[in-house]
């Protein structure tokens, strides 16, 4: 079996075939934006400090992790609660009502590592506007191998931050499925980069201008003792994700510990799509290896 903390991909995301609703919204960014891999197009709600979201799947589904992807939570102290149900669930405020759910996490950390996002720029606060040059939070939440197991219909997402002073929660994309992981891990070498599509330019005076473009993370990492149950699905992901669909990717999901592990976790961790499909390698008897590179959306 997997070790607990192995790299988790999801590959196939539910959110995008639910109805989704909110405790409240701000102005026209609908919740459908949350269905959009368009990072300029975001949901608000009308609060800074709490906001609650309800996915009704239609059917029932397995749910092993939630993700958040373009966030403007301000702290690393910003909470989730991820809630299953089974029946219609409600709102109380800003809040869910949990009264007869089948799973609840309880208020999970949702990106600790939260120093790691943009500051403000000047007077605005970080947000949409800086999405596209390598701003925004992405927060998670890893339910357990219980939970991950249990299918449900309706899905509740109930996001604080008590020190948002921007008067709102954002977020730009939600993504909610099972995970897979590889029996054996990622070997050492994995890199997590940042690419700038900035240009520099030196004008007839001899100063250096830069002609600034959108920044974007990377994550590039081997999977060098590939099982032949494990080369399955990564074959299953291959073709059915190839180059347009994201993933959700987390190399050190759920690090605890002193602050470099959560720290750890943020930097390798991508909602992207795959640079190429790769190939798979037959290395040795009944053992498998490939190579994995993605861009973010």
């Amino acid at each position: 079996m997997p070790s607990p903390n192995n790299l988790r991909i999801i590959s196939q995301n539910w959110a995008d075939l639910a109805t989704i609703t909110a405790s409240s919204t701000g102005g026209s960014t609908s919740p459908d934006n949350l269905k959009s891999d368009t990072k300029s197009l975001v949901w608000r709600s009308t609060t800074g400090t709490q906001a609650s979201l309800i996915l009704d799947f239609g059917v029932t589904r397995n749910i092993g992790g939630v993700a958040l992807a373009f966030t403007n939570l301000p702290s690393s102290s910003a909470t989730i609660r991820v809630v299953g149900y089974n029946t219609a669930p409600s709102f109380t405020g800003s809040a869910l009502n949990v009264t007869g759910a089948a799973y609840n996490s309880g208020l999970v950390t949702c990106c600790p590592w939260n120093n790691l996002a943009l500051p403000s720029w000047g007077t605005n606060p970080a947000g949409s506007s800086n999405y596209s040059y390598g701003g925004g939070t992405h927060a998670r939440v890893w339910l357990s191998s219980a939970n991950a197991a249990t299918a449900v219909r309706y899905l509740g997402i109930e996001i604080a931050d008590s020190t948002n002073t921007a008067g709102f929660i954002e977020v730009s994309r939600v993504i909610a499925g099972n995970f897979w992981s590889p029996t054996y891990n990622t070997g050492y070498g994995m890199q997590a980069g940042i690419k700038d599509l900035s240009e520099h330019v030196r004008t007839e005076g001899g100063d250096l201008l830069t002609r600034r473009g959108p920044r974007f993370r990377t994550l590039n990492f081997d999977l060098q003792w590939v099982t032949p149950s494990d080369r399955k699905e990564l074959t299953r992901i291959f073709l059915g994700n190839g180059m347009p669909r994201p993933l959700f990717v987390s190399l050190f999901p759920d690090s605890t510990g002193v602050d470099e592990d959560f720290q750890r976790e943020g930097i390798h961790q991508i909602y992207g799509k795959m640079v190429q499909v790769p190939g798979v390698s037959y290395t040795s008897f009944e053992v498998y290896s490939t190579n994995i590179e993605l861009e973010e959306v």
